[in-house]
């Protein structure tokens, strides 16, 4: 369940609260894409009512790359999506997404520090890029990682980045 102190401070203040209800703001797990037809559709999942709700905000154009992955992430305000190839933010004050660019790789590990997305490896490379949500800018950082990778997962600990899992050429 969600703590008292984050649902006020981050959830009630975000404009992506209007469109869920007070019942639906405690407990909540999004969904996004699809495939085909469905693509665009966000969903939300309550666990406490067990009910699943479809929300009036929808994905940009998938373009061509429908069934593909979608990776998300919170930062600064704001939500990085990766789908396929294209990269969006979602600001969530105006609730607009903007397109960010293209990152070529597929399913790098993504995470966020000192508000920025950090994105590692993905289609078996080692390459380590950089997403500035303030200044609208990507980067590339150094070094690399040790062996490519896909599918890997990303955590911040202790402003370190931990890269685990996934799976190299090797597997």
């Amino acid at each position: 369940l969600i703590e008292k102190s984050f649902m006020e401070e981050q959830v009630v203040k975000s404009s992506f609260y209007k469109f869920l209800d007070k019942d639906w703001a405690c407990e909540l797990l999004f969904l996004f894409g699809g495939d085909y037809l469905d693509s665009r559709m966000i969903v939300a999942y309550n666990s406490t009512t067990d009910r699943w709700r479809r929300l009036g905000l929808e994905l940009p154009d998938p373009e061509f790359a429908p069934g593909d992955y979608i990776q998300a992430v919170y930062c600064d305000q704001g939500i990085f999506f990766k789908r396929s190839v294209n990269c969006y933010w979602l600001d969530l004050k105006s609730l607009i997404f903007t397109s960010i660019g293209h990152f070529e790789k597929r399913m790098p590990a993504i995470t966020v520090l000192n508000g920025e997305v950090h994105l590692l490896g993905g289609s078996y490379l080692t390459s380590w890029e950089v997403y500035c949500p303030r200044s609208r800018t990507w980067r590339d950082m150094w070094p690399n990682l040790r062996q490519g990778r896909v599918y890997g997962c990303a955590a911040v600990v202790k402003n370190k980045i931990y890269v685990l899992g996934g799976q190299t050429v090797e597997d």
